[in-house]
């Protein structure tokens, strides 16, 4: 392609996007649609209040909110048991220290040391029974010790 060749294509698209530019102008100043100003209606607190009451809502001024805050009770602190349960099985041969090492692990009592001396004291030792018990946290030693014997 020669050098004329490509000055008269550059002029071309010149001549071609100056055409094109001048037609979007003229055209679109034309088809616009007129702006029209709307005024902004600020409600007054008054009719705001009553339009939240139609729809529903309860509308306290700061002081009426700080009075119910008073009124209202706070948090209530509820204090809550929690309470475990487990299926003790004895069987043939179980010392007292073994059955107080099941318990401690199931959380039915605190110290296995207070189990064995109370079995202990009270000369039980020999009187355990084999079987299946159900056992709950809330069960005394005593409790305990009355249904495995």
């Amino acid at each position: 392609m020669s050098a004329k060749n490509i000055q008269h294509f550059a002029g071309g698209i010149f001549l071609a996007t100056s055409l094109l530019a001048g037609a979007y102008y003229y055209n679109s100043t034309e088809t616009q649609e007129p702006v029209t100003v709307v005024e902004e209606i600020i409600p007054t607190s008054a009719e705001m209040k009553e339009t939240l009451e139609d729809e529903g809502y309860i509308v306290l001024t700061a002081e009426e909110y700080e009075e119910t805050k008073e009124v209202t009770p706070t948090e209530v602190e509820t204090e809550v048991e929690i309470r475990y349960t487990m299926l003790l099985q004895i069987r043939e041969g179980m010392t007292s220290q073994e059955i107080a090492a099941i318990l401690v692990r199931g959380n039915i009592i605190d110290d296995s040391s207070e189990f064995t001396e109370f079995v202990q004291d009270q000369q039980l030792t020999q009187v355990i029974r084999t079987g299946e018990y159900e056992l709950t946290s809330t069960m005394t030693i005593a409790e305990i010790v009355e249904l495995i014997t």
